[in-house]
């Protein structure tokens, strides 16, 4: 009877059968799920036309971590590399993966800076992984970058920078940069950079922060400068605005030069919304300048130590008017 029993219902087996075969295929998913991740990453970017290599520690529902990704270009080049990342997931639905914040520990990005083309800089075909079009998520996650390094070559040699960042892009967030120290020459244009810093946080249009620069030799369309020291403050405004200072051994500019020069002072740019223009101080809405000088010489008058100040701003909507004053020992001359 039993045995009757069991071919009434031959649906049961087959159901176990199924079941069974169901859960193995779950738990070998689970068991290989890293060589999984690892795997599908890697057709990803072969679809991408580019080689990942990568190591994932971790991968379950609160997120995944991977360390040693490398990404090797068409051409041949790594235009990025990373010693570790991780990626922290919330489940608001079923089935609704969120990203909740995206950690990166050492990344290395490299470049190429061309004078010439549409796009001056490129990052070895990554930059047409990013999209250009779509409006950014209302709730992006937070991304912490930690000890990276850009290094970007240009027709003058190379520029590595090396900083870290934390914040929501594009709506709020906290960069500190430093450029190495470079000399990067093309014919008769020089730069010679001893130190450079960027320390800012910005939210929404708002900017604060500080820069400085400290500049051994500069040779640029007949703008020379030695022993320079820039300092920017920024203000935390919707303006963009910003107090300055400027240190300066030597400059000359077209006829002008001056030595042993000290200057402070305030600039206060036109807002974003004004369109684009033409010329080297379009983006100006004022600029105060005031400090000393040991010497200056034009081609019509030659000073000693004197006072100098400065004031630029606008009347108008395209009118820049300028009041200058220099009171010192000077000699006028034709």
């Amino acid at each position: 009877m039993a045995k009757q029993g069991s071919r009434a219902r031959p649906w049961l087996l087959t159901a176990l059968i199924l079941l069974g075969g169901l859960l193995l295929l779950i738990a070998a998913s689970w068991a290989f799920r890293r060589p999984l991740a690892g795997w599908a990453v890697s057709r990803w970017c072969t679809s991408q036309d580019f080689v990942c290599t990568l190591k994932v520690d971790a991968l379950g529902p609160g997120g995944i971590e991977v360390r040693d990704l490398v990404m090797t270009g068409p051409d041949g080049s790594v235009p990025l590399q990373a010693a570790a990342a991780r990626i922290d997931l919330d489940w608001p639905g079923l089935l609704q993966p969120q990203p909740r914040r995206v950690t990166v520990t050492r990344p290395v990005l490299r470049g190429q800076y061309e004078a010439e083309g549409d796009t001056p800089v490129s990052f070895g075909g990554l930059e047409t992984l990013i999209p250009t079009s779509g409006a950014p998520s209302a709730d992006p996650p937070t991304v912490a970058i930690s000890d990276a390094r850009l290094e970007l070559s240009t027709p003058a040699g190379p520029l590595v920078v090396s900083g870290q960042f934390t914040g929501r892009l594009p709506y709020e967030g906290e960069v500190r940069a430093e450029i190495e120290p470079v000399e990067l020459n093309t014919g008769d244009e020089r730069l010679i950079l001893k130190t450079g810093m960027v320390d800012l946080s910005f939210s929404g249009l708002r900017v604060d922060g500080d820069a400085a620069l400290d500049l051994v030799e500069v040779e640029f369309e007949g703008l020379s400068v030695r022993d320079a020291r820039l300092t920017l403050d920024m203000a935390g405004s919707l303006q963009p605005a910003a107090s300055w200072t400027a240190g300066i051994g030597r400059l000359a500019y077209r006829g002008m030069s001056l030595t042993g020069a000290d200057f402070s002072g305030e600039m206060k740019a036109r807002g974003p919304s004004l369109g684009p223009r033409e010329g080297a101080l379009s983006g100006l809405d004022s600029l105060s300048v005031s400090g000393t000088v040991e010497t200056v010489e034009t081609a019509f008058l030659s000073a000693g130590h004197s006072d100098v100040s400065i004031d630029l701003s606008r009347e108008g909507k395209d009118q820049l008017m300028a009041d200058f004053a220099l009171a010192g020992k000077v000699d006028g001359h034709v």
